[in-house]
């Protein structure tokens, strides 16, 4: 049942929602160009971070949530402090590009890895400074990370998941994933198994096959039930 509705969150579509460390907030970005903190309980608004010109496409906090981290169809991603909501750093990852999707870079407070619409994917620092690169064939919308870190599923608009090595940077494999538009990926918090999601109406469940260091985790799609029926 919903227990809480958020009316008057934004006054546009909200694109990105992530509760706060001890769970009594929650972060969203919007199409109405803002990031908000909302109070759990109360459900107001408690702060609003302004300054991206077109679409905040998402929000998150740093690993050590001391920081909001958001990007914007404007081309820029941009650094604030979570208590004062001063912006702290504006960077461009790329010219005349919308950045799409931030993510953070487990145990690094620094670094966050971030998706622009091109086939680039880029690990930046949050002073703005380029720290790597994964090049894929095709313009990229999402990524997810391996359990341990070793490897990035990035997404590509042409229905194409790519896994990345993250040591060398190499690919490991190339997958498939549906038919039509994929909306996005997300991996299993523990175990290796991805989630897909699509624009006709279908969600696909992997899960890696063969493990080795040469060859990687080869993609294999399980068999999930749907109304009763295995596909």
């Amino acid at each position: 049942s919903c227990v809480r509705t958020f009316a008057s969150a934004h006054s546009g579509g909200v694109t990105s929602v992530e509760f706060a460390r001890d769970g009594t907030q929650l972060l969203s970005a919007s199409f109405d160009n803002t990031v908000r903190i909302h109070g759990l309980k109360s459900g107001r608004t408690l702060k609003e971070f302004r300054g991206h010109t077109s679409y905040a496409n998402q929000a998150i906090y740093s690993n050590d949530f001391a920081q909001v981290i958001s990007c914007s169809s404007d081309g820029t991603v941009r650094v604030w402090d979570a208590k004062t909501t001063e912006c702290l750093k504006v960077f461009r990852p790329e010219k005349e590009s919308s950045v799409l999707k931030v993510r953070r870079v487990p145990k690094n407070v620094e670094r966050v890895m971030v998706v622009t619409r091109s086939p680039t994917l880029r690990t930046m620092a949050t002073t703005g400074a380029l720290a790597g690169q994964y090049d894929s064939k095709s313009d990229l919308v999402d990524i997810a990370y391996s359990p341990r870190h070793k490897f990035i599923y990035a997404l590509g608009d042409d229905q194409v998941m790519y896994c990345f090595n993250v040591q060398d940077g190499s690919i490991e494999d190339v997958v498939r994933l549906h038919a039509k538009e994929v909306l996005g990926i997300v991996h299993h918090p523990h175990k290796n198994i991805l989630a897909s999601f699509s624009t006709d109406g279908t969600m696909k469940i992997w899960r890696s096959g063969a493990k080795t260091k040469k060859v990687g985790p080869k993609m294999v799609q399980d068999k999930v039930k749907k109304s009763g029926k295995k596909k």
